[in-house]
């Protein structure tokens, strides 16, 4: 979010046309990149569930979503989506990766000094956290999009540019980003109170009233999903045994952004350091030429790419349990961008930090494209799939699922296999992982046809968590680079009773 500036006079690539042909460059190469990464063969739970549910007639995904603690923004997108291109991972991936080159390209659009946008752009592409999103079936880089649209029309008005088609698109990404993930509203309500001060500070009254009213009005069109909202902002991670917040959790929290698919967290504090760096070296350089708009707008960014995790951090201190703020901090991605490009550009810093910036963030760009390879060719699938072909398995019921929302959606078939397919993964449904597992030998048939896929976990402690269960006699073992997970397959052993009926 940035305002006014005057492009140096400086020719070369390092010029203003050589960044925006970089920002250009950038984004091509990511497009390309991540259209081959789409393809991968691998898939987690919460994939599978947005991909299965966007499946369903309009009428049963909202009667889903209703159940669920996500919004129905990112299904009924993606449903659209699928239908014009294909029913397929691939298309649904495809649908991420086209959110996220949107998004880059609304931020090198959303500045007036084209400088601080086509960089901007280039470090967002860069981000790891955005080529996560990027090829995942899920909701986050859809709302990257909505946040970077919202900041795209919020700083046109804040410029002077009060247009029906900025208040429009205020509205609409205001409306559907939250509807696309709760997290978001806290991202936009910080956007927004920055527009609205910048216009009431300008003394445009009528500008500040029309922002109001289409706020206003965006907030009515998502009412009905408030309490959802609500619920998913505040739950602890209770079912998963969640300890009080530590320090160590905090820094995982904030350094979401440069994760991804790396492999080692050391790795990814390399480019936090690197943008630390970036950022305090362009607010020094502010305060002490003094130029306090600058400074007011790095300020800002850095306030709304952090406010979030203050909103969960203080959250889980007082509830005295970690929230699940996680992947809060996955759209921060996109302010975190802005307020680098607007570092970058500030003629005060110098050009070697710009430089090495640039090498940092390039260089984690292409590890973090190997990591992602490594991590999807894993193998795991074909693996899990073999398991559903051999002869245990063809009428098995699959244990349980560790997402209750598939259950209380009525996603899930109580066989579970006959949901499987080719192109599904046994992974995402069966896996139990750390869920509330006590009262699952009470639904034990005992007819021998149950199989459980147990994650970092063995038989043994499975059944010291379900209580009842009969023994379980492994079947197979692999271990997933994708989940960093080792697997465990066992089979239900049949109890007396059940035999001696047959």
């Amino acid at each position: 979010m940035t305002e006014g500036g005057t492009e140096p006079m400086n020719g070369g690539f390092a010029g203003r046309f050589g960044r925006r042909w970089m920002a250009v460059a950038a984004a091509l190469v990511f497009l390309a990149v991540f259209a081959v990464l789409a393809g991968h063969g691998s898939i987690w739970f919460d994939e599978l569930f947005s991909f299965s549910q966007s499946r369903l007639s309009f009428g049963k995904l909202l009667d889903v979503a209703v159940r669920d603690i996500h919004p129905p923004g990112y299904p009924l997108l993606l449903k659209l989506f699928m239908r014009l291109f294909g029913d397929s991972w691939y298309a649904a991936r495809m649908f991420s990766v086209l959110a996220v080159f949107g998004a880059g390209v609304l931020l090198a659009l959303s500045v007036r000094e084209r400088r601080a946008g086509a960089i901007a752009a280039v470090f967002f592409f860069c981000l790891p956290a955005v080529g996560f999103c990027a090829v995942a079936i899920r909701m986050y880089a859809l709302t990257m999009f909505f946040l970077a649209a919202f900041i795209c029309c919020a700083c046109r008005l804040a410029e002077g540019e009060g247009r029906w088609p900025f208040y429009l698109g205020l509205g609409i990404s205001a409306w559907y980003g939250v509807l696309t993930l709760n997290y978001a509203a806290l991202y936009l309500a910080a956007a927004a109170l920055w527009l609205l001060f910048r216009l009431w500070s300008a003394g445009r009254r009528r500008d500040f009233c029309f922002t109001l009213a289409v706020l206003f009005a965006a907030f009515l069109a998502y009412l009905p999903w408030l309490g959802s909202a609500w619920g998913q902002l505040t739950r602890v991670r209770a079912e998963f045994w969640a300890p009080p917040l530590t320090l160590k959790a905090t820094v995982l929290i904030l350094d979401t952004p440069f994760m991804g698919y790396s492999l080692k967290f050391f790795f990814t504090l390399i480019p936090a350091g690197m943008a630390l760096l970036l950022l305090g070296v362009g607010e020094i350089g502010a305060f002490r030429n003094r130029d306090a708009e600058h400074l007011r707008r790095l300020w800002w960014l850095v306030a709304v790419t952090l406010f979030p995790a203050l909103f969960g951090v203080t959250w889980s201190l007082l509830r005295g349990q970690t929230l699940i703020i996680d992947r809060m901090m996955l759209p921060a991605c996109v302010p975190l961008a802005l307020a680098l490009g607007e570092a970058y550009a500030a003629p005060y810093v110098r050009r070697g930090v710009k430089v090495a910036a640039l090498i940092v963030f390039t260089v984690f760009f292409v590890f973090h494209v190997g990591c992602t390879v490594y991590r999807t060719t894993d193998g795991v699938l074909t693996e899990l799939q073999s398991v559903l072909r051999s002869d245990y398995a063809q009428d098995a019921l699959w244990c349980g699922d560790p997402h209750a929302a598939a259950d209380l959606a009525g996603l899930l078939p109580e066989r579970r296999v006959v949901l499987l397919s080719d192109e599904a993964d046994p992974m995402g449904i069966s896996v139990l992982g750390n869920v509330d597992v006590t009262g699952m030998a009470s639904s034990f048939a005992g007819d021998g046809k149950w199989v459980v896929i147990l994650g970092d976990e063995m038989p043994e402690e499975f059944r010291r968590r379900a209580p009842g269960m009969p023994p379980l006699q492994p079947e197979r073992h692999f271990y997933s680079r994708y989940r960093f997970q080792h697997f465990n397959i066992c089979r239900a052993a049949e109890t007396p009773s059940a035999s001696a009926g047959r």
